[in-house]
């Protein structure tokens, strides 16, 4: 026999034949070559089967002519196949004379599910020194079988996530790849180091979206638990790395044309006091910290390419990850998205894609499927067809032009093929005519479902635990039966009998106010809904209400009992019945209290963590800073919460809100935003080494300022103008640049690029010969000296007290008006508007007589 081909496979296996499931199928022979009068042709059938673990596979040789015993081979770890597919296993043969021998083997374990194997079938060349039975010894045939696994529910598995590192702060949004996801429950089954993710969201079976936990810096474990099989076996694949320093989560844009300068947005984390920002290692053009999380950067003109954008900060430089990729493009296409982004596996939806570069395209693929019909509309929009898919799922759209195809990062190009949905069971299939309680649809291609209706209603709300189930809250209804219906974009779930769900009457339940009180009981609760008529009993939890009033058919009052910390339902029975359990008559046992926080301060930004220290803070969702809430809030324990401080001002109440309620305010739950001076601009920012240069500062937070220096000298003086205004005199100095700082009790305004005065060093003069009465002056000594003391110089007399009798008066022309200066008039309030002389600024001088002004040269 000819040797066969056999099949392509990581490891090239052996080659096997099967009838399939019955004994003694004997399948048609085919000779391979003529018989020779003593040596008959012995054929092994190849084929292609499927079987499931545990079943048979009977093996059949055929023969034709000959008359010696068949000796046949089977091989199950040939080139490295696992052993235990097939009992017995290893070498085997087996012997007949009659011209159809049958040899019943038995799948036992093929290890993945659905893998194919391939089992080598070969004629002996010299059994026991006889005749060879068949022509041609050491021929083989082949047979390929696939051993379906029935060991049950398979562990989930992770084969990547991107980005695989974040800042310790986390928020970073990161895209899970692998299997067996779907029966996993977001977010806390998805964890990261142990930690849940803040929120996630299952695309698919083999796709999770997460939002990262903060968690120390270190190297962590992502792990998802399908609920099944369990939780992946940690592996490189499912490595996440928390880094102390900043991080990236994602560029906006990630790609622009080389040889330009472009503005690229930088999310992340951990960016306060970024020192360097880098593209491929060439420094940006320019770059603005917006705040912690986001980083505004010039990218410098370089060549077309894929290079790492780094962020550098005084804790680190932030790790490489794709999320940091930015790509120099010619004129390589790009999509940026597509509407609507979801259709039918059939296909038929329109869609638009919008982009860059997008007007010499000359294919567009839906991930492997392309697009026969579409249409450019420009260079930045097309139309297409979208080509039919074969399996719902989300796939990458790519445009290809002459100069290459349209990069996948991102999820602006991702197109989502969905199947009509179908609903097989409810769970439970009655409620309320109040609604407002859980109903579990079953069903298939619940992914992507967009609308959930009872009898036309739509669901109150809804969360899609998988593409097998949602859960939704049922909405209010009149008695009777409704059907309830589930689409998306493939269209509508058919009517049918699982999905009927009825409404009952009898008490039902919409509300309970207070939802909480204390363990000790006693609080009285106000509860509404409907059918309450002839009440009968009230209950929390187990446990009968201390006592209950009938207000109407809609509302009771009734006093919870005590109990011992807890979440309970309250039941309301009448003639009609006992109401069912809802989300809405949840009463909560341990209302939370505020005892001490730690620190009890800190900077008006906000952005720090504290501890919040007190008791029943268990099911704690809610941390309030005055009327702002806590951005991120960790519960430790019962007695202890680690809350991230929101920008606030004053002095406010940290409360606490659980389900059982609202902590009460008290002296200990205080917490002080401390704010601190700043300065944004000197004006002048220069001047003589002598002093003397009136400066306003101008900043915030400056009210109550106890002094104010340049350098390390007090100016000679200064005023407090308002909360954003200090005028003050420079005190003499030394020639060089000093920074200037306002001290108020909240502290020392920090350095900024709008606190540097710089002391001129110059001895340059210039001399006014001036005349009796007026004279037209062109100012060039410094800008922002005070015109007392700019005219104490007049005829060198350097005088220090009044100029009265020297000048009789100063005038300055400025649109609409003039401003003037009456020495005779220093004192009287109104009477002079003009303060300071201004570099290159002409000036109308009236003297008493003819005098010499010599003046330090400015500006």
């Amino acid at each position: 026999m000819g040797t066969t081909p056999v099949l392509s496979h990581p490891l090239r296996l052996l080659v096997l034949v099967l009838a399939a499931l019955l004994i003694g199928i004997a399948l048609a022979a085919s000779s391979i070559r003529p018989a020779s009068a003593a040596v008959g042709t012995c054929t092994i059938m190849p084929g292609t089967y499927v079987v499931t673990e545990g079943q048979q596979i009977n093996i059949v040789l055929n023969r034709s002519g000959g008359n010696e015993t068949a000796h046949v081979r089977y091989y199950t770890e040939y080139l490295g196949v696992p052993s235990g597919r097939l009992s017995p296993a290893g070498s085997e043969e087996f012997t007949g004379s009659s011209n159809s021998e049958t040899v019943t083997l038995t799948a036992v374990d093929n290890g993945t599910p659905g893998d194919s194997i391939v089992v080598d079938f070969i004629i002996d060349e010299n059994v026991g020194g006889g005749q060879t039975p068949c022509s041609v010894p050491g021929d083989q045939d082949s047979v390929s079988i696939t051993i379906n696994d029935d060991d049950g529910p398979q562990k989930s598995i992770i084969t990547s996530v991107s980005p695989s590192s974040d800042n310790t702060s986390g928020g970073a949004d990161v895209t899970i790849l692998g299997a067996n996801f779907l029966g996993a429950t977001c977010p806390d089954d998805v964890t990261f180091g142990g930690t849940a993710a803040l929120s996630c969201s299952i695309a698919s079976d083999n796709r999770i979206q997460a939002v990262a936990p903060n968690h120390a810096a270190g190297i962590v474990d992502v792990l998802v638990d399908n609920r099944d099989g369990g939780q992946n076996v940690p592996s490189a694949a499912s490595k996440f790395e928390y880094t102390s320093g900043p991080a990236i989560h994602s560029l906006n844009p990630a790609s622009r044309p080389a040889g330009q300068t472009s503005e690229v947005v930088i999310h992340g984390n951990g960016f306060t006091g970024a020192s360097a920002v880098s593209f491929g290692g060439t420094p940006a053009v320019a770059f603005n910290i917006d705040d912690d999380d986001q980083i505004t950067a010039t990218a410098p003109a370089l060549t077309v390419g894929t290079v790492r954008v780094s962020v550098t900060s005084p804790s680190g430089t932030s790790p490489n990850t794709p999320a940091d990729d930015f790509t120099y493009t010619g004129n390589i296409p790009l999509v940026t998205s597509v509407t609507p982004n979801s259709g039918p596996v059939a296909g038929g939806t329109q869609v638009t894609i919008t982009g860059q570069f997008l007007g010499t395209v000359t294919s567009i693929k839906f991930g492997s499927f392309t697009a026969s019909v579409f249409h450019v509309d420009s260079s930045t929009t097309l139309t297409a067809t979208v080509p039919s898919g074969t399996v719902p799922g989300t796939v990458d759209v790519t445009v290809i032009t002459p100069a290459g195809t349209s990069p996948t990062a991102g999820t602006g190009n991702d197109f989502t093929y969905t199947l009509a949905p179908t609903i097989t069971g409810l769970n439970p299939d009655t409620g309320p005519t109040g609604g407002n309680n859980n109903v579990i649809i079953s069903g298939t291609n619940l992914l992507g479902v967009t609308t959930v209706s009872f009898g036309g209603t739509n669901a109150l709300s809804f969360v899609i635990n998988g593409a097998t189930q949602i859960t939704a809250v049922a909405p209010p209804h009149a008695l009777g039966t409704v059907n309830v219906s589930v689409t998306n974009a493939s269209g509508t779930s058919p009517n049918v009998a699982a999905d009927d769900y009825e409404y009952l009457g009898g008490p039902n339940i919409t509300g309970v106010s207070p939802t909480g009180g204390p363990t000790a009981g006693g609080t009285v609760v106000t509860i509404t809904g409907s059918g309450f008529t002839g009440v009968t009993a009230v209950s929390f939890g187990a446990i009968a209400a201390t006592s209950f009033t009938f207000v109407s058919d809609t509302s009771i009052t009734a006093t919870s009992p005590a109990q011992a910390l807890g979440t309970v339902h309250i039941r309301v029975s009448a003639p009609g019945g006992t109401s069912p359990e809802v989300n809405a008559d949840r009463f909560t046992y341990g209302v939370p209290s505020v005892s001490a926080l730690t620190p009890n301060s800190g900077p008006k930004t906000g952005g720090g963590f504290i501890t919040i220290t007190g008791s029943n803070f268990l099911g704690a969702t809610i941390v309030l800073f005055g009327t702002n809430e806590s951005p991120a809030i960790q519960v430790s324990s019962g007695t202890s919460i680690v809350a991230q401080v929101p920008a606030g001002t004053g002095v406010v109440h940290v409360r606490v809100q659980s389900p059982a309620g609202l902590s009460t305010t008290t002296d200990d739950d205080e917490y002080t935003y401390n704010a601190l001076p700043t300065i944004s601009s000197l004006s002048p920012s220069q001047g003589p080494v002598a002093g003397g240069t009136q400066v306003v500062i101008t900043g915030t937070d400056l009210t109550g300022a106890t002094s104010v220096a340049f350098g390390g000298n007090a100016a000679t003086s200064f005023q407090v103008d308002s909360s954003t205004k200090i005028t003050a005199v420079a005190p003499a100095g030394v020639p060089g640049a000093v920074t200037v700082r306002v001290v108020t009790p909240q502290g020392t305004s920090p350095t900024g690029s709008g606190t540097t005065y710089t002391y001129k060093s110059s001895t340059a003069t210039v001399t006014y010969s001036l005349s009796f009465r007026w004279n037209l002056v062109t100012w060039a000594g410094p800008t922002g000296i005070d015109v007392i003391v700019a005219l104490q110089s007049l005829d060198g007399n350097n005088e220090t007290t009044s100029i009265y009798g020297d000048v009789t008066a100063v005038y300055f022309y400025q649109n609409p008006g003039w401003l003037r200066f009456f020495p005779a008039g220093v004192n009287i309030p109104g009477t002079n508007t003009l303060s300071v002389l201004v570099f290159g600024n002409a000036y109308w001088i009236a003297l008493d007589e003819a005098r010499s002004w010599v003046i330090p040269a400015g500006p």
